[in-house]
């Protein structure tokens, strides 16, 4: 078989985690709802160590604010420390805070909604649930990409920080 951290690596969430609870799916910012979500994912996947270790749904200033002026980051950082993952990542679909926090010097590689539909919307636009007609009403075609978005690609080249694209 295919051995982990070798031909395969395991990404979970370390923090700011989606969870299941109760019955429902959710999201917790809380450091002791957090630490205990990520020992189960452990238990879980039966391992003592991830590969990488994503923050997951930095998507506005309070999120970013609990994240890296509370005990997450702290967390996520011992972790790496200790050896328990061996990457840090972080999850985004605003370019704004997505740019700040690669520019904190702490990650390893960011999960980016990198879509050429959503590379032409503002930095302001709301992440888009569904395709609706009017997306790109007021959108000038000869603009080309968002320049938050095209700041936040060449800086993670630049830095070496790797992105990995969802949606």
């Amino acid at each position: 078989g295919l051995k982990a951290g070798e031909q395969v690596w395991i990404a979970l969430d370390v923090a700011a985690s989606e969870l299941w609870k109760d019955g429902q799916y959710g999201r917790t910012l809380e450091i002791g709802e957090v630490k205990a979500h990520f020992e189960d994912l452990l238990a879980r996947f039966r391992t003592d160590y991830i590969d990488i270790g994503v923050i997951h749904l930095i998507d506005g200033e309070e999120d970013f604010n609990a994240v890296f002026q509370g005990d997450i980051l702290a967390y996520a950082l011992s972790l790496k420390d200790k050896g328990v993952i061996r990457k840090l990542g972080l999850s985004s679909h605003n370019p704004v805070w997505a740019l700040k926090a690669a520019k904190s010097g702490l990650l390893d590689m960011l999960l980016f909604s990198i879509n050429p539909a959503y590379d032409v919307l503002s930095e302001k636009s709301p992440r888009p649930r569904a395709l609706q007609s009017d997306l790109f009403d007021g959108v000038p075609l000869d603009n080309g990409i968002n320049r938050v978005r095209e700041e936040l690609y060449r800086y993670c080249a630049q830095a070496g920080i790797g992105i990995t694209a969802m949606k």
